[in-house]
């Protein structure tokens, strides 16, 4: 597939963190209205893959997920302000994977752990 947009500016997968601090600086400092690509992980922070098993889940180790991009200052932005992001495309990397986690899971009394890799289907009109 083939990208139609022109990046002036990438943040790639490396730039992670692992939680919301504001003290962090920021990775990428822009104008309103400039076009950014973000390279994301996955949830677990690549820790998992398509051949992971529900052994693998068990070892996942949780200070490492939901990993976060970023971030990004934006000037003229002040602390309070509301901005509109568009996503112009989406490309997903061809698989996902879901999970009972007991720890985080307000489900834990009632299932075991297991988890469930999926291959990926979007909708044409969401990767232009």
């Amino acid at each position: 597939m083939s990208d139609h947009h022109h990046y002036k500016h990438t943040i790639h997968r490396e730039h992670i963190h692992h939680g919301w601090d504001n003290a962090l600086a920021p990775k990428l400092k822009i104008a309103p209205g400039e076009i950014i690509q973000f390279e994301t992980l996955d949830a677990s922070s690549g820790q998992l893959n398509k051949s992971s098993t529900a052994a693998d889940l068990a070892k996942l180790d949780l200070g490492l997920v939901n990993p976060v991009t970023g971030p990004v200052y934006i000037d003229g932005a002040q602390p309070g302000d509301a901005l509109k992001v568009t996503v112009l495309s989406f490309r997903p990397s061809g698989w996902g994977w879901t999970g009972n986690i007991p720890v985080l899971d307000c489900l834990q009394t009632n299932f075991q752990m297991h988890i469930c890799t999926i291959g990926i289907t979007i909708l044409p009109q969401l990767c232009r």
